[in-house]
């Protein structure tokens, strides 16, 4: 058993530690430099092009959900508008340095064009990567299965929710049909101040619904994000089995923020992504992106400074 447990901690610690930020961030660092021999066309192009997606999600979103739009999801047209404007502004700053006069305009247009290009590098990056883990879920013997919570629908599961939720099922009913032992699923999710139960009560209801014993599921329910999420569920996690390699199943465009606050909580599991529609990725990998660079942003303080630097030569 021991020896078991040695082995799958081997397997699953080396694929957490090429699902960090490493692999994004050394895929911005050979991005950067072909985006800035490319000049600014690539900044206008970029815009344009994010903006183009994103209206027609949103097109998209209306026709076939018929939901009513709300202002999250428009992030991703907000998101094309702020670079549009800001590549037009970083042309017009610039042109200050290109006529020979060094002033703070023309520096302020160096550096501003310089993090632009640096922006669209990390943003191509995390988008690969992201795509990658999407597409190759870890392959382990799971003890646990976290299942991150998202708002719901009075008393019952949202759609987004329910697909995160048979993700996991999935997972735990395969392992079961292998032979294996049956992890412990750990539904996660606090109440929202609109909510009648807790999203992680919600969850085991559905759970038990779909034949899953109680016995086979512990509970966090005080968690207010992702963050949370990972920290709470880990400990539950750690005290039901002590030696734990545990996994977690979310929608597949948050998968690399979630690993990263895995990462942080100490967990050595891998993310499972449930699919979503294509329309529902603009918006929402805008307010990842926005999360991912949050989480890391000693790296990027660090690129910044270097930028300004560089804007010197």
């Amino acid at each position: 058993m021991k020896k078991n447990f040695e082995k799958k901690e081997r397997m699953i610690t080396f694929g957490m530690k090429k699902r960090g930020f490493g692999p994004a961030f050394f895929i911005s660092l050979c991005l950067f430099p072909l985006m800035v021999f490319l000049g600014r066309a690539v900044l206008y192009m970029g815009a344009g092009l994010f903006l183009v997606v994103s209206g027609a999600s949103l097109l998209a979103l209306q026709r076939r959900e018929s939901l009513s739009l709300r202002p999250r999801h428009f992030f991703g047209v907000l998101a094309g508008l702020v670079l549009f404007f800001l590549s037009l502004g970083s042309a017009f700053l610039s042109a200050f340095a290109e006529a020979g006069e060094w002033t703070l305009f023309g520096w302020s247009g160096r550096v501003l064009t310089l993090f632009l290009f640096y922006l669209y590098a990390v943003f191509f990056g995390v988008l690969m990567v992201s795509g990658w883990y999407a597409a190759f879920p870890p392959r382990v013997e799971a003890d646990c299965i976290l299942i991150l919570g998202c708002a719901l629908s009075g008393r019952n599961l949202t759609p987004i929710l329910k697909k995160r939720t048979d993700r996991a099922l999935f997972w735990y009913r395969r392992q079961i049909r292998q032979g294996k032992k049956a992890p412990l699923l750990i539904p996660s999710g606090g109440r929202g101040p609109d909510e009648p139960i807790s999203e992680a009560a919600a969850i085991r209801s559905y759970l038990i619904q779909k034949g899953v014993p109680a016995e086979h599921i512990r509970i966090e329910d005080r968690s207010r994000n992702t963050k949370e999420n990972m920290e709470f569920s880990f400990s539950i996690a750690k005290k039901q089995l002590h030696h734990s390699v545990c996994i977690f199943a979310t929608t597949n465009y948050h998968l690399f923020r979630s690993t990263l606050w895995a990462r942080r909580a100490g967990m050595s599991g891998l993310g499972i992504g449930a699919p979503t529609k294509w329309y529902y990725w603009p918006s929402a990998f805008v307010r990842e992106f926005i999360g991912i660079l949050y989480v890391t942003w000693p790296i990027h303080g660090a690129a910044a400074a270097v930028l300004i630097l560089l804007s010197f030569l």
